[in-house]
Order: structure tokens, then C-alpha cells, then sequence
């Protein structure tokens, strides 16, 4: 779907080798999990990748891991990830 853009079932299928219906189940799923949106048109569903959904889902672990970052380095813990910790 990146290089696709907003795309029907069918024409995504095209360019994957897995039936249809795994296709759907998986972007049914995704879009459960919030990584693509849907859109209804008529007898067509298009998809499209959620960009600022996902954005703002790396932003949560971004901060997550900041978080447990600087918790570490507060209480002297040595890790591995340390040296890779940016303020």
C-alpha cells in the first residue's frame, strides 16, 4: 500500500500471491490496530495506510523509551542502551 496509495482489496491483491481472503483479514485486522484506515464506496472498500496514526503510535514508544532511559540512568543502572540515550 505505500507504493499503491489508497487501494481496493483487489487491486492490492494483485501484487501479493496470497488469496483474497487472507488479504482482507489481514487489512481488517490492521485496521483494527489502527495502521490503516477504511473507507466504504458502494460495493468497494479502499485502504490506506494511517500515517499519523502510526506517527503518533512510534511518538508513545518514543517516550516510552525515554522514559525507561532516563529512569535507568537515575538509579545507576548500566545496560546495554545507555550509551544510546538521548536527552
Amino acid at each position: 500500500m505505500v507504493l499503491l496509495g489508497r487501494s481496493d482489496i483487489g487491486t492490492i491483491a494483485k501484487t501479493l500471491p496470497q488469496d483474497r481472503s487472507v488479504i482482507a483479514r489481514h487489512l481488517q485486522q490492521m485496521e483494527r490496530a489502527g495502521i490503516v484506515r477504511a473507507e466504504t464506496e458502494g460495493r468497494h472498500t479502499y485502504y490506506d495506510i494511517d500515517g499519523p496514526a502510526i506517527a503518533s503510535r512510534i511518538d508513545g514508544i518514543a517516550v516510552l523509551v525515554r522514559t525507561w532511559f532516563h529512569f535507568a540512568a537515575a538509579n545507576h543502572q548500566s545496560n546495554f542502551f545507555t550509551p544510546f540515550m538521548r536527552e
